[in-house]
């Protein structure tokens, strides 16, 4: 055979592997997009739970430095203030 037809033929080998890959990466994209549809409705339902729990958090957060704020402000009435009390607010938290 000659050199035009051996690059020919490697060519068409080439191209037909390309087009089977191709192929397959299709199927596959479609069977993934299935399954992440079944697959959306539990983790949205995860995801609201896990929001719920960072604003619980996130409240916690807001009365401690509340509750620090309070305790703080004695300082500027001249009062006693302690500093015990809202290291342990800030540790427990």
């Amino acid at each position: 055979m000659s050199v035009k037809w051996k690059l020919l033929s490697m060519f068409a080998a080439v191209a037909v592997m390309m087009g089977a890959c191709s192929n397959n990466e299709g199927t596959a994209t479609m069977k993934t997009e299935e399954s992440e549809q079944t697959d959306a409705k539990p983790k949205e339902e995860k995801r609201g739970e896990k929001a719920a729990e960072i604003e619980k958090e996130e409240a916690n957060y807001a009365d401690v430095f509340k509750q620090a704020l309070a305790e703080l402000e004695k300082a500027k009435q001249g009062q006693k203030v302690d500093f015990d009390k809202v290291t342990k607010l800030y540790e427990e938290e």
